[in-house]
């Protein structure tokens, strides 16, 4: 049976996992952690089950308290100080895994947004696309309680100048068009016993449309959130472009040597410092999200989403969405704070309330695609609103001085609005579209033509980033899990099949923990961690798993994980990075393999059988037959009299048995199993060995 989750949903009645991996013994006493999970896209509550604890140092996992919280989805938990790498999974959504730092203080409650597997059908693109008007724009999305993450119920949603409100139904859920006869729109989402939310200036155009996963804070008030870039104040700080010292992956906390070279890895999650107080530093809560997910909300908050509805215009959203992703990718490389990598307002990159079709459409078709300089490290990428005249004279981007001068002329004669540093927001549009589209012609409108032509995102970037260069980041795509035996015998070797996606070709760790499914604590084997050399494309790699003698029968669940050796050093620590990480359920069964134990053979005597078959690549199955009980170890050793592998070593009933052995591992050539059986303090009953043949 091949297991696979990585694109179909999960089925497993309500199971929600999460796995810390910790650098600390078991968490008893320490400080506490309050733990918060949510759809991403519609902001609703992801109830919690279990949790697991593992010491990235060794790989051993740890016993950790039950989970307890106020809400569904809350987990109040304690750890001692220490570094942690926090994975989440639950029926139908994708697996989040972030860093988790904690210090002598108390951390900040941590919210995580898994990502659905499949969008509800309101919010996906084919339901879209049927509902969108062609003079208006469509606003959708899901209402919740902020504290409960429940589905709020009758909420008001109305734009204040019209006053022609909708409500929310059962499930939160809230439909309406604004015309797009204005350039903007208001907002309000007001329930009694609730701040009510207004948001302003949300950009209508036609044909547009817009996703809001919106949260209501119990309480009274008004509360009012910005929705467009030119109506927000930028202020620069000057403090982000240097991580805090206590949560720098730098070679004094990581060992990793600076002769090292590493190559451009992508990340997969951000932590989100939010209630910032306007500032960068100070910020109360930490959001987590998916890569692609931040990116999604942040691109319709510095750039204009309707671009993407002008001719040629989706090429200025793709060129956003990589220079996004790089800033992104950059701070969670060099965290602002040990609790946080980036914070959510304009001293960083601001983090939106909503997403649209076009951002969203250019995030997926850039996925993994990164600006790297001649270091290969993926930089700060910045960039402005108008970086015409900035230092460079006019028809030029750049300052002369912290960014080369660049010639832009598609942005002649145009205010200056920014640090002028990196990629040119409004030129970005300019030279997609071939004209000169700027506030004055309406900014979801085509300007006067210019003669300079236009470009395709990749030269978009290069313009603007000329020491840069646009790469496709390393990665790693974990896309199936095979377990070889389906069925085990406790003490024996498990070979964990993986399927890989990479790119380019890498070297990676392959990490495995397994867990009863019914109850019971996850467990590792870090000697079996294995580092694999892997092609470009899809590769099928094992490695062993050695299951304990007293281990209980039963399914059992696997998490497997990929690691880049950021150290060197061939063995997962606190160094590496996590490539990526998959949950497996129900993936195989700890129980006697073969014919159930019974009575003893006719012939009444020990037997070790010749495996079948032999020659064999890669599996072939040992049996053998017991006439009354005893302690059975069958093992294997090679031509130099090595032992390479256990298969079996635990207490059987009498009975006969057939035990697996996948090979895949191992080199073609002679081996030898043996079979021993005996009772403690009597000695050995029997022993014999046989030769097989692995032909590759």
């Amino acid at each position: 049976m091949k297991v696979s989750h990585r694109f179909s949903r999960i089925t497993i009645g309500g199971f929600f996992l999460m796995m810390v991996m910790l650098v600390s013994s078991p968490a008893q006493d320490g400080l506490p952690v309050k733990l918060r999970f949510f759809d991403s896209a519609t902001g609703l509550a992801v109830e919690t089950a279990q949790l697991a604890v593992l010491d990235r140092s060794t790989g051993q996992v740890v016993p950790v308290p039950a989970l307890s919280g106020e809400f569904i989805n809350a987990a109040n938990i304690a750890l001692l100080p220490g570094r942690y790498q926090l994975a989440v999974q639950a029926e139908g959504y994708r697996p989040l895994n972030t860093r988790l730092n904690i210090r002598d203080e108390i951390h900040p409650e941590m919210h995580l947004f898994l990502d659905p597997r499949e969008l509800p059908l309101e919010l996906s693109e084919a339901y879209l696309n049927a509902i969108r008007p062609g003079n208006a724009t469509v606003l959708n999305g899901f209402l919740s309680d902020r504290e409960s993450g429940q589905p709020l119920t009758g909420v008001k949603v109305y734009d204040p100048d019209l006053n022609q409100p909708v409500y929310s139904d059962g499930q939160g859920y809230f439909q309406l068009e604004l015309s797009a006869d204005r350039e903007y729109g208001t907002l309000r989402f007001e329930k009694a016993g609730f701040v009510t939310l207004e948001y302003r200036h949300i950009r209508l155009w036609p044909g547009g449309d817009w996703q809001l996963p919106v949260r209501l804070e119990p309480g009274e008030g008004v509360q009012v959130e910005e929705q467009s870039r030119e109506f927000r104040e930028t202020v620069q700080c000057d403090d982000c472009e240097t991580p805090a010292q206590d949560a720098a992956e730098g070679e004094t906390e990581t060992g990793i040597s600076e002769n090292l070279v590493l190559p451009p890895i992508g990340a997969v999650s951000i932590r989100v410092g939010r209630n910032c107080g306007g500032g960068a530093l100070s910020c109360t809560t930490v959001e987590v999200y998916s890569m692609q997910t931040y990116c999604k909300r942040v691109l319709p908050s510095e750039w204009f989403a309707c671009w993407g509805s002008l001719f040629n215009g989706m090429n200025s959203l793709l060129a956003g969405a990589v220079a996004i992703r790089s800033y992104a990718t950059w701070h969670v490389k060099n965290p602002l704070t040990s609790n946080y990598d980036i914070c959510d307002n304009t001293f960083c990159q601001f983090f939106g309330s909503t997403t649209s079709s076009n951002s969203n459409v250019a995030v997926d078709q850039t996925i993994g695609y990164v600006l790297v300089n001649s270091s290969d490290v993926i930089p700060r990428a910045e960039y402005s609103a108008e970086n015409n005249n900035k230092g460079c004279g006019n028809g030029y981007s750049g300052t002369g001085t912290s960014w080369p001068c660049i010639y832009d002329p598609v942005c002649l004669n145009m205010t200056p609005n920014g640090h002028g540093r990196g990629m040119c927001q409004w030129g970005s549009i300019r030279w997609a579209n071939g004209t000169v589209v700027s506030s004055a012609s309406g900014s979801c409108s085509q300007g006067p033509a210019h003669a300079y032509g236009t470009k395709t995102w990749e030269e978009i970037l290069n313009h603007y980033y000329p020491d840069y260069q646009v790469v496709e980041g390393v990665a790693a795509d974990l896309v199936d899990l095979t377990p070889i035996p389906q069925t085990i015998a406790p003490g024996g070797l498990l070979t964990l099949e993986y399927k890989i996606e990479a790119l380019p070709a890498l070297d990676l760790l392959l990490g495995a923990s397994v867990k009863p499914a019914a109850s019971g604590n996850w467990v590792s084997d870090p000697p079996n961690d294995l580092k694999v050399s892997l092609n470009a494309g899809v590769n099928t790699v094992s490695r062993q798993f050695q299951l304990g003698s007293s281990i209980n029968s039963g399914l059992y669940h696997v998490w497997a994980t990929l690691w880049y050796d950021r150290d060197g050093d061939d063995m997962i620590s606190s160094a590496d990075e996590m490539m990526d990480t998959q949950f497996f359920f129900n993936a195989f069964t700890v129980g006697i393999t073969g014919v159930e134990p019974g009575e003893p053979n006719v012939a009444g005597t020990y037997q070790l059988l010749q495996n079948y078959p032999n020659p064999f690549n890669p599996v072939t199955t040992i049996g053998f037959t017991l006439p009354e009980a005893g302690h059975a170890a069958l093992k294997i050793f090679d031509a130099l009299g090595r032992e390479v592998a256990v298969l079996l070593d635990r207490p059987l009933a009498p009975g006969s048995y057939e035990i697996p052995w996948n090979a895949g591992n191992f080199s073609a050539g002679i081996y030898f199993y043996t079979l021993t059986v005996g009772e403690a303090g009597s000695g050995i009953t029997f022993w014999d060995t046989k030769k097989l043949i692995l032909a590759k």
